[in-house]
């Protein structure tokens, strides 16, 4: 399995996975920015509600990206070649070592981040009286101590909305 996760190395062929793959050809990669966005939104709640606590969450996603599958001819592109121990191996997931990987992830993600942000500024959606069977699973969480001062936000040089939602 982790063999197929560095497909940058150049066996003798001379080339590698990576060096096959046309980047221009696959979905923008949108969520490399999703920090810089986390980090104006903070600041931008913060001068919105200068006395609220702000609460997030962070998830991690490695579980769930190990599981999506590739469709057949990326797949097949990813094959590895042993020929000192007469073995070809391919991945039919993604790869963390695998140049699409981040942009197929891409397009995962960003449709989950968007049906999570279509449900949660859905009218009909009341998270008070509509509730999961698993959200005993969700652990509870954390605040800070009430005594802890707030930071006061600085100006931002975008305008950045804060939906209360």
């Amino acid at each position: 399995d982790r063999l197929t996760h560095d497909q940058s190395y150049k066996f003798s062929s001379g080339t590698s996975v990576n060096d096959r793959v046309e980047k221009e050809l696959l979905y923008p990669c949108m969520f490399g920015k999703c920090v810089k966005r986390i980090a104006n939104w903070n600041v931008a709640a913060r001068q919105k509600h200068p006395n609220s606590r702000i609460l997030c969450s962070k998830i991690n996603f490695k579980p769930a990206y190990r599981q999506v599958h590739l469709n057949h001819k990326v797949t097949l592109q990813t094959c590895t070649q042993l020929p000192d121990e007469d073995i070809a191996m391919m991945s039919l997931r993604l790869t963390f070592g695998e140049g699409p990987g981040p942009f197929e992830w891409g397009v995962v993600s960003e449709t989950v981040a968007d049906l999570a942000n279509a449900i949660l500024h859905d009218d009909n959606w009341d998270p008070i009286t509509l509730k999961a069977e698993s959200r005993k699973l969700v652990p509870k969480r954390k605040e800070p101590e009430a005594e802890t001062p707030l930071a006061q936000a600085k100006e931002l040089a975008i305008d950045m909305p804060v939906d209360p939602r």
